[in-house]
């Protein structure tokens, strides 16, 4: 079971998709955040794969998702015929994220 977290909830504030957090906890199963990244129209948050602080990942899944039992990155969108393919590593902070006592790297 999973949700998926873009820029909305995880930097934008919202109610960072707590409504579908709560229900996942409610089965009393392991959940992941299926996906997770910054938004793909930079227009819109304003945010581009340089400036995308990948360390939110942990802060949120502290702050916000705490039952949260694994996380995949997904970067790449294509939208109205425009491809958006932004690895992780392109993002600001990834090896911080990486780094992070929360985050298992195998």
């Amino acid at each position: 079971m999973g949700i998926d977290v873009y820029d909305d909830d995880l930097h934008l504030g919202g109610d960072r998709g707590l409504r579908h957090y709560a229900a996942l906890v409610a089965t009393g199963k392991p959940f992941g955040m299926t996906e997770f990244g910054q938004y793909y129209d930079v227009t819109v948050t304003g945010l581009g794969a340089a400036s995308w602080d990948a360390r939110t990942l942990a802060a949120r899944v502290r702050d916000s998702y705490p039952r949260t039992a694994l996380a995949a990155a997904w970067y790449s969108s294509v939208q109205n015929a425009a491809s958006y393919v932004l690895a992780l590593a392109d993002v600001a902070h990834a090896k911080e994220l990486f780094e992070d006592p929360l985050v298992e790297t195998q």
